[in-house]
């Protein structure tokens, strides 16, 4: 049997003792740490700031890469996933993308329907995990609720999290142009970290109805009504006022446009929360674009169009080409610019009617009726701005020539309405 000696043994007991308090000191050092650290780390990071959409879009890269909090309503449609605000709405958008593994929940380019569960969304090498609490919940809840295909809410929320604006970038000719993220690169993005004071107003999908008046108050009958916006299936395009100027439709409509000679043309925008309307027209006395007859001694070899000819000032390049039907399209651009004036001509255009989109995302929007020199009505001009400076235009004469711009700079806009105010019509 061997025997070992005790002060060696005492030696031994000690060390390991004194290993063991070691050990744990530092279990329960790195305890702590982990807890508080956390709390240290968030207590390092800046705030997010506070800020409006309407100043978001106003001044994009001073915010570009930042966090931020913001609040609006939240469109979740088809190829549309996007934070909006009534007091600015337009060009450009604010995308949204869910952090952590939470897909975007619609169809679009960005093909962003599947990730894998318990998984962190990665952008430009940086991680960005999410809050999924009880307001995250409802507000996916909220927005992708359905009825018919249609959402059942407006949702409004506080999403905090990174915002990157739209880039500038160079064609191959040294052009520039926009390219953001989401559809198509249509907008900013904005990565969702967390969610807060989510709230949902139910649409209204039982149908409107209204009356339209003079400036003086008295209804007017016959005014037509005509919509967009909303698919409608068998449900009717357009109504006329009865009687006592009322009017009504079954179903939503996104815009609605009123119509009646004498009276300047009107587009409603619809909240989609309200179903009473009462529209006033103006009579059309100073508000007419009077299109004057065409000089018989004119070289119309410098004009384009059909009935309705323009003259094209230096600097713009004319390209042609022939469609169906005997329809010419004629493209105006200035050097370069990647953007052009459009004017289709033809005997039989069809409707040629503007995207409401240009309507809605409007900041400002005009529309005249056009007038031949005899007074008689060719159509309508329809010109806007967006929030971000660019402009639009769409002039409609007749049935032979349509005119169309969407949208440009100002200083483009400037030349392509020049185009489009030489308008004469040539004698047939």
């Amino acid at each position: 049997m061997k025997y070992i000696n005790r002060s060696v043994f005492r030696e031994y007991l000690s060390s390991r003792l004194d290993a063991h308090i070691w050990a744990r000191q530092i279990l329960i050092a790195a305890a702590v740490f982990c807890f508080f650290t956390p709390a240290l780390i968030a207590q390092s990071q800046p705030e997010p700031l506070q800020i409006s959409i309407c100043d978001l879009k106003k001044n994009p890269m001073a915010y570009d890469g930042k966090s931020i909090r913001i609040r609006g309503f939240a469109s979740l449609e088809f190829e549309d996933f996007s934070l909006n605000s009534m007091d600015c709405r337009g060009w450009p958008w604010i995308w949204l993308l869910f952090g952590g593994d939470v897909a975007t929940p619609t169809k679009s380019t960005i093909n962003d329907n599947e990730r894998f569960p318990g998984t962190v969304l990665k952008f430009n090498g940086v991680r960005y995990p999410l809050l999924k609490d009880e307001e995250f919940h409802k507000f996916y809840k909220l927005i992708t609720a359905r009825h018919e295909m249609k959402s059942v809410y407006q949702v409004t929320a506080t999403l905090t999290g990174t915002f990157f604006a739209i880039r500038e970038r160079k064609d191959a000719s040294g052009n520039t142009y926009p390219s953001g993220f989401g559809h198509l690169g249509c907008c900013h993005l904005f990565i969702i970290t967390a969610v807060s004071a989510v709230e949902g107003t139910p649409y209204n999908y039982s149908g409107i109805q209204g009356t339209v008046v003079s400036t003086s108050g008295v209804p007017l009958s016959g005014v037509t009504a005509s919509t967009g916006g909303y698919p409608t299936g068998d449900q009717p395009d357009s109504v006329a006022t009865d009687e006592l100027g009322r009017f009504s439709f079954p179903g939503p409509r996104g815009v609605l446009h009123f119509r009646k000679v004498g009276y300047r043309p009107v587009t409603l925008f619809m909240d989609q929360t309200a179903n009473k309307y009462r529209i006033v027209l103006d009579e059309v006395d100073t508000s007419g674009w009077t299109i004057p007859d065409c000089p018989t001694s004119e070289d119309f070899h410098a004009r384009v169009g059909l009935r309705t000819l323009f003259m094209v000032p230096k600097g713009g390049e004319i390209t042609k080409k022939k469609e169906n039907g005997g329809r010419v399209e004629t493209n105006i651009s200035v050097q370069n610019e990647r953007s052009k004036l459009t004017i289709v001509s033809g005997e039989l255009l069809g409707p040629g009617a503007l995207d409401d989109f240009w309507e809605l995302e409007s900041e400002t929007f005009e529309e005249r009726w056009i007038l031949d020199a005899q007074g008689k009505i060719l159509g309508i001009d329809m010109r806007g701005e967006l929030p971000d400076g660019h402009r639009w235009r769409h002039a409609r004469f007749g049935n032979s020539d349509l005119v169309t711009f969407v949208p440009v700079g100002a200083k483009t806009a400037v030349f392509y309405d020049k185009v489009i105010d030489s308008a004469c019509t040539a004698a047939h």
